[in-house]
C-alpha cells in the first residue's frame, strides 16, 4: 500500500521495486548527480542511476527533476533532486 496525499493505493511488486530503489532507509529520495550528453540524461550517482528513462523534465537551476511513476491505473509526477554537473553536445 502506498499512500499518495489523502489517497491509500494498492501497488504491485514491480512498482514497489522501483520506490524502493528511490528511497533509503529514512523514506527519503536522495540527491542524484548527473549529465547531459546530447539530448540524454546520464545518471553517475543516486537513486536515479538506471532509472533515466524515468525523469520527464529537469530543472538545472533548482537541481531537481519531475519523475513519472505509473501506478495501477494512475500516473504519479514527483519532484527528486537531481543535479546536472555538464552539458556536451
Amino acid at each position: 500500500m502506498l499512500r499518495v496525499g489523502d489517497d491509500i493505493m494498492p501497488i504491485s511488486e514491480k512498482e514497489e521495486d522501483v520506490i524502493r530503489r528511490l528511497i533509503n532507509k529514512e523514506h527519503i529520495v536522495e540527491m542524484s548527480r548527473g549529465y547531459i550528453k546530447g539530448d540524454k540524461v546520464v545518471v553517475e550517482e543516486g537513486p536515479l542511476v538506471g532509472l533515466e528513462g524515468i525523469i520527464k523534465q529537469i530543472n538545472r537551476h533548482k537541481r531537481t527533476a519531475k519523475i513519472e511513476l505509473q501506478l495501477e491505473d494512475k500516473t504519479i509526477n514527483v519532484i527528486v533532486g537531481l543535479e546536472i554537473v555538464s552539458k556536451t553536445e
